[in-house]
Order: C-alpha cells, then sequence, then structure tokens
C-alpha cells in the first residue's frame, strides 16, 4: 500500500467515525425518533444540573481572584457583571432543571428550550469573559475553555453546534483581529474550533448511535413479542395470547370479576379440508376468525385461534343470563355467512360449535379452559351446530 492510499483509507475511516449513528432517519419509526428526540432533550437537561453547579463553585473563585488582583476599577466591575449573570444563570437553571423533570410527564419542548436558552446564553457570558481576556491580558484561554465545554457537555445537533462554535470563532477572531494579535495567533482560533466542532458531532453521534441501536432492538423485541402472541394466519392471538393478554386485563380489574370462556370449534372442518382443498379451509378459518372478531363486546374482550379449528373467546364482565344469547350470536354469525359446508355436514352451510364456562377472580386459565372443552365435546356430541353451557353458569338465576 502506497502513502497516498494509506492516506486515503485513513481519511475515509474517519469520516465514518464523524458519521456514526446518522443513519437516514426516513427508515426509522416515527414513534421511535419521537421517543428519541425526548430522550435527547431530557438527557441534556440532566447534564445541565452538575455543570450548572460546577461552573456557578468556580465562578465564585473566579469572582475572589478577580477581587485580590490588581486591575482597574472598571474590569473588575466589568468582571463582577458578567460573574454576576454567570451565577445566576446557574442557579436559575438548576432550579428549572428540577421543576421540570419532576414533572408529572416529562415535557419535551420546555426540556429543549431550557437547554438551547441556556448554552446560547452561557455563550454569550462566556464570550464576554473571552473579549475581557484578550484586552486585558492578552491570552484567549477562556476560549478554549468555552469550546471544550461546548464540545463535551451538550448534546448538540449538527444545526445548534454550527452556530454555536461559528459563535465563539466569528466574536473571538473579530476582537483579536482589532487587538492585534498575530496572524499565527489568529490562525489557532478558528482551527480550535473546527477540531472543538469535530469532537462534538463524534460524541453526539456516538450517543445518538447508541440510541438508535437500543430503540430498533426494542421494537425489534416488541415485534417478536407480537408475533409470538398473534396466530399469522388469522391474526388473532394465539393460546400464549389470550392467557398473557387476559392476566393483564383481570389484573386491571381484581377480584371478583365474573370471566366466561366459549370454546368454538368449526363443523366437520376435516371433511371441509378434504372437499374443498387446504388453501379454501385457510379462507374459511379467516372469515370466521373475522366473524369472531365482530362478535366481540368490546375492548376487554379476547379472541383467539387455539390450533386447528378451534378457537376461543373471553367475555369479561359479562352477566350470566348473557352467556347464551352470546354463544348463540356467535353460532348464527357463522351461519349466516352461508360458507358451503362438506359433504355429510349438519347444515348445507359451515357451522360451529360452542361449550362455555365460567368463573370469577381470581381464575386458573387451565381449569377453566377444560371445562370449556368439556362443554364443547358435549356439544359435538349432541348433534353439533349448537351452545352447551358449562359449569357456573345459571340462564334464570333467582
Amino acid at each position: 500500500m502506497d502513502f497516498f492510499t494509506f492516506l486515503k483509507d485513513s481519511l475515509s475511516d474517519g469520516r465514518q467515525v464523524l458519521r456514526q449513528g446518522e443513519i437516514d432517519q426516513r427508515q426509522l419509526p416515527p414513534e421511535l425518533l419521537e421517543r428519541l428526540d425526548t430522550k435527547n432533550a431530557v438527557t441534556n437537561v440532566h447534564r445541565l444540573v452538575p455543570f450548572s453547579v460546577l461552573i456557578f463553585l468556580i465562578e465564585i473563585l473566579n469572582q475572589v481572584v478577580i477581587f485580590t488582583a490588581d486591575v482597574s476599577p472598571a474590569v473588575h466591575e466589568a468582571y463582577l457583571a458578567a460573574g454576576g449573570f454567570m451565577m445566576m444563570l446557574m442557579a436559575v437553571v438548576v432550579v428549572l432543571a428540577y421543576r421540570f423533570l419532576t414533572a408529572s410527564m416529562v415535557d419535551r419542548r420546555h426540556c429543549k428550550c431550557l437547554y438551547r436558552t441556556f448554552w446560547w446564553l452561557f455563550t454569550v457570558n462566556m464570550l464576554v469573559f473571552v473579549c475581557l481576556e484578550i484586552v486585558t491580558r492578552n491570552l484567549t484561554n477562556n476560549y478554549f475553555y468555552l469550546l471544550i465545554l461546548t464540545a463535551a457537555f451538550p448534546l448538540l445537533s449538527r444545526r445548534e453546534a454550527f452556530w454555536l462554535f461559528g459563535l465563539d470563532a466569528v466574536v473571538t477572531i473579530t476582537v483579536a483581529v482589532f487587538h492585534g494579535f498575530t496572524p499565527q495567533q489568529l490562525l489557532q482560533l478558528p482551527l480550535i474550533a473546527l477540531f472543538a466542532l469535530i469532537l462534538s458531532r463524534v460524541l453526539y453521534n456516538a450517543h445518538r448511535g447508541n440510541d438508535i441501536t437500543l430503540g430498533l432492538l426494542e421494537a425489534s423485541n416488541q415485534k417478536l413479542s407480537a408475533l409470538a402472541r398473534t396466530d399469522p394466519l388469522t391474526g388473532l392471538l394465539n393460546r400464549r395470547g389470550i392467557q398473557e393478554a387476559l392476566g393483564e386485563t383481570l389484573a386491571q380489574k381484581g377480584d371478583g370479576c365474573g370471566v366466561v370462556f366459549l370454546m368454538v370449534d368449526i363443523d366437520l372442518f376435516k371433511s371441509y379440508n378434504d372437499r374443498f382443498g387446504h388453501n379454501q379451509g385457510d379462507v374459511c378459518l379467516q372469515t370466521v376468525a373475522n366473524t369472531l372478531r365482530r362478535c366481540v363486546r368490546g375492548s376487554a374482550d379476547l379472541a383467539a385461534r387455539i390450533g386447528g379449528e378451534e378457537f376461543l373467546m373471553a367475555l369479561i364482565d359479562c352477566p350470566a343470563v348473557e352467556v347464551l344469547p352470546a354463544a348463540e350470536r356467535l353460532r348464527q354469525a357463522v351461519l349466516n355467512l352461508g360458507l358451503e359446508a362438506a359433504t355429510g355436514a349438519v347444515n348445507r352451510c359451515v357451522t360451529v360449535s360452542v361449550g362455555t364456562a365460567s368463573a370469577k377472580t381470581p381464575i386458573d386459565f387451565v381449569t377453566l379452559y377444560n371445562q370449556a372443552d368439556k362443554a364443547l365435546y358435549r356439544a359435538k356430541n349432541s348433534g353439533r351446530n349448537c351452545v352447551v353451557l358449562g359449569n357456573g353458569i345459571d340462564c334464570n338465576p333467582t
């Protein structure tokens, strides 16, 4: 490898480091972008607290040093005014950060406004110190401190970083030119600002890239979790899905909540597959599944495909007198689909058998499931296309 190839590869690697985390925003889900934006704003406000406390203490020491230094009264008053404003800014920011971060709901816009306003005011205040130092001591130490602090502490977007570092460089170079800095001294000022900008971008992109990676991983895990709980053919919950969803729903309801299981089975589905083929059998399953969705009474009720041609509906807070009408509506809705049935079926159209079981929370899913399954077995032995009420259900309570 010759020198120029080596240099080209090194510059390419450096460019990749600078662009780390700069993923095409259009490829990310909108909800992930919003969450990342909120996290970035909150992180910036969190970082303001220790930074403000540190600067407040440093400024107290600076004021003591300036007070004891042999400087003119005008310079002393200028340093005192700038230092007083700096300490007031730090105190106000800590109070506002506390209020924003301990609120019941963190407002992203307030956080953004706080950290952006702070860094602009801090930059302007520090530039006052920079100008005073150039005029009184012919030094630019405060300029270097400003660049380092602005690069290391806030997570600045590209636009924010360009504006802040650009302002630092332009103001400082302008004052330095009028104060008679040599060309060598002037050349250092934009170069240091450029290095600080690069450092800011590297830190921001590394943090942003890590957040994006974690966000995408979380989104993938949520998608995988949803797939693990969903029947791919019908889009209904599977057995694991309804068991977990039911547990989450009943945990909010508390003890004493009535739960009814409707176990549904498509009659003679094997014969249906034999006559019409498996593709048409899948269509039949999807059509019956859609019918179950329409028969769900509200957001609390659940529907699932348990396996093969068996489905399960869980009715939450369903009065005993409504169990039979609900099961009959479901049975009749499937019959009304008018799907041509297999040869030898109990009806010319596809039908279902339904078995029910009920209990009050706390419930055991497997026990209630088995009771509904036994009721379904009796329905199929009773000629199919019917509803059999299982344990605990009194349709005519007194």
